[in-house]
């Protein structure tokens, strides 16, 4: 299986201690134009070899940041260039989770999306938004969100970054 790992934005909406996407990041996104695209280049990839399989990993910065309205362009965009090939697609996403809500569902679900993958600190100063990397804001987004996937039956991963501070 081909992997493709999706940088559609840097931009995050966190300042993780571990994380250089914030001190270097431009805060640009993947434009539409390009998005699409990058689906044409899919299709291409696999109408090339009916065995062939792709993998497209939504990472960022944050890509929640880009908005339910991106996700549903990218299925479109699936759905308009890789006919008959949409089923040898899976979709997965890495997000801090503090963006996700009942308006990003039904996009994910359209890209097949079951799961989220996503990372947690329980130390305090090591994930959150502002300089002083608020964790009590951050925790109580991340637990939301946490809920919500749950209810929709969403399932979830979490990675743990070690690091010296941690």
């Amino acid at each position: 299986m081909a992997v493709l790992i999706l940088k559609a934005t840097e931009r995050c909406n966190s300042n993780c201690y571990y994380c250089d996407v914030v001190r270097k990041g431009t805060g640009e996104s993947m434009p539409l134009e390009l998005l699409e695209t990058v689906f044409r280049r899919i299709g291409e990839y696999l109408d090339g070899d009916a065995q062939r399989t792709m993998e497209v990993v939504w990472h960022g910065g944050e890509p929640l940041l880009l908005g339910p309205d991106y996700f549903r362009a990218a299925a479109e965009f699936q759905r308009r260039h890789c006919v008959g090939a949409t089923e040898r697609i899976r979709h997965a996403i890495q997000t801090n989770l503090t963006c996700f809500q009942e308006s990003f569902v039904e996009p994910l679900r359209q890209l097949g999306i079951t799961a989220v993958g996503t990372s947690y600190d329980p130390e305090p100063h090591v994930r959150g938004p502002g300089a002083e990397r608020d964790t009590d804001e951050y925790n109580r987004r991340f637990m939301e969100s946490l809920g919500l996937l749950e209810r929709h039956g969403i399932g979830w991963g979490v990675i743990y970054v070690v690091t010296q501070r941690s």
